[in-house]
């Protein structure tokens, strides 16, 4: 099951799910809202429920200070245990033909849990080949054959 809406050019919502048919319950459930003012700021909220696993409340704010600056918070929270699982504070500065951000992370309850601090530099030609480890919150996107992460 796979839903997307957009009533205007700032809000758009997405849920898709996972339903066994055979144990007669949901075994994956995801809402995602994304606001937007498109010039400053986005809001991304979504939450992930998986049977029998976790019920994950993940946000990301992105606000542009100016055209070169941005910062970015990425959380999330296991909503059973109430554990922050994982927060991260990013600041980017654009460089015209690069980026470079620098990131602190804190992660907990995972094999990898601890805290980490790095800086990534980002051809802005090619923003998919960055070497890094960041999470982020994945907005799904449009693409040839139906919607794609």
């Amino acid at each position: 099951i796979q839903n997307e809406f957009y009533p205007n050019n700032y809000i758009t919502m997405h849920h898709d799910a996972t339903y066994d048919a055979r144990d007669r319950r949901f075994k994956i459930m995801n809402y995602d809202l994304y606001l937007k003012d498109n010039k400053r700021w986005q809001l991304d909220i979504g939450q992930r429920y998986t049977y029998n696993d976790d019920n994950l409340l993940t946000t990301q704010l992105t606000y542009k200070f100016n055209p070169k600056w941005r910062a970015v918070v990425y959380d999330r929270l296991n909503i059973d245990t109430g554990v922050w699982q994982e927060q991260q504070y990013s600041l980017v500065r654009d460089l015209h033909s690069w980026e470079v951000e620098i990131s602190y992370n804190d992660r907990k309850g995972y094999e990898d849990s601890g805290t980490t601090v790095w800086v990534i530099f980002r051809l802005k030609a090619f923003p998919s080949v960055a070497i890094d480890g960041k999470s982020s919150y994945n907005e799904r996107k449009v693409g040839p054959g139906g919607y794609q992460n």
